[in-house]
């Protein structure tokens, strides 16, 4: 009997500590519609770090275009703000090249 209990405790305790750590961002700051209001930072400052933000642009887009699709990511992550942004790169994709922008995306406080 004990030998059977302990991987099922083993399990609810993993699969329960999991789910609340994915989504415990979603909660404070839900998904916002692409296009919102979002600055870009220099400098952080007191914010709340909600997770990294790509966008992959055709080698057409210009840097605004891909931008903005940076920008909308962090919307849908529910940031308002994003830093540290990168790009954009050229880079090999599995649909040929590619231009590829990164960020963080935050919530500012």
């Amino acid at each position: 009997m004990r030998r059977r209990f302990l991987p099922m405790a083993l399990a609810l305790v993993w699969g329960c500590s999991g789910a609340a750590g994915r989504h415990a961002h979603h909660a404070d700051y839900p998904p916002r519609d692409r296009g919102c209001a979002v600055r870009v930072l220099t400098d952080p400052g007191p914010t709340q770090n909600i997770g990294t933000v790509t966008a992959l642009c055709t080698t057409e887009d210009t840097r605004d275009v891909c931008q903005r699709e940076l920008l909308d990511q962090v919307c849908l992550l529910g940031g308002d703000a994003v830093w540290e942004v990168e790009g954009p790169a050229l880079v090999d994709t599995q649909n040929g090249p590619r231009q590829r922008m990164r960020g963080r995306a935050v919530h500012t406080r």
